[in-house]
Formats: structure tokens, sequence, C-alpha cells
């Protein structure tokens, strides 16, 4: 199982999706857990199968109901979907468990879309940026997930990592 999930997060590296998503849907045949389902969940929203992605994190909510990385990437799911006030019930839901400064950005990128500015501002606050209202939050700011730079213009982030 070890050697699977090494090689489908290799493929990942890689960019070789299909390769990846067969290597995690092998190790769920034979040792299934809520990691494996992110992570797979992860790499159909890298192929923008988003529907798939959801799916899957649903299954590791269902397995472990208080896994913050399943709801933080069912989240990036919807909002990439367009579903932005399910993406925030998610990201509230992975706040929760996990307060990270990544789900509190993705939360603030997902009120942004709806509107919501006051939401969208109390979560850049949590950041620590000063943002007053009527002023520009994401259009302009640069988050760091995993050592990389990424513009919030691109909308959430869902790295996979370790489950608690």
């Amino acid at each position: 199982a070890a050697a699977l999930k090494g090689r489908a997060r290799a493929y990942l590296f890689l960019a070789r999706n299909g390769a990846s998503i067969a290597d995690y849907t092998s190790l769920i045949r034979v040792a299934p857990s809520p990691e494996a389902y992110v992570e797979r969940a992860h790499v159909y929203v890298a192929d923008r199968k988003f529907d798939l992605a959801i799916n899957d994190a649903g299954q590791a909510i269902g397995l472990n109901p208080k896994s913050w990385s399943a709801f933080n990437e069912r989240g990036v799911s919807y909002y990439k979907k367009g579903e932005f006030q399910r993406a925030i019930e998610d990201f509230d839901n992975a706040i929760a468990l996990w307060p990270t400064p990544e789900i509190y950005a993705n939360r603030a990128q997902a009120n942004e879309a709806l509107r919501k500015s006051s939401a969208a501002i109390a979560d850049y606050r949590q950041l620590g940026f000063t943002v007053e209202e009527g002023g520009e939050t994401a259009s302009r700011v640069e988050l760091q997930h995993g050592g990389e730079h990424d513009s919030a213009e691109a909308g959430p982030s869902a790295e996979p990592r370790p489950m608690p």
C-alpha cells in the first residue's frame, strides 16, 4: 500500500494524473482510507473532474467525519464548480476542525465570489491583512501554500496534507 501511495504522489507531481488516479484507485481497493480518498480527490480537482472529487471527499468524510482536509478538498471542488455557498459550508466545517490560513483564504475567496465582502474581510483579517470595506481584497493578495506562491485570483487551494 505504501508503494502505491508513493507512486501515486510521484505521478501527481509529474502531472501524470491518469496514472496517479489509477494508483489511488488500486490503493483504495486494497486499503481504503480517508487519506487515499482525499488525495485522489485532489488529483480529480487537478483534472477538473469536480463531481468525482466531491464524491471522493464525501467518502473520506463518511470514513472520518473529522477530516478537515476532506471538507477543504470538497469545498475547493464546489468553489471551482461555482457552487460558492456549498464551498463556504465545507470551509466552515474544515475551519471548525483545523483552522489554517489556507482554509480561511479559501473561505474568503468564496465569500468574495458571493459578494459577501464583510465575511471575506473578516477572513482576510484572520490572515493578518488590513482590509477596509470597499477596498481591494483577494485580487491583490498573494498567499503561500506549501512553499509556493499562489495568487488568490486563482481560487481556493487544496494541498494534500496528512490528516489529523
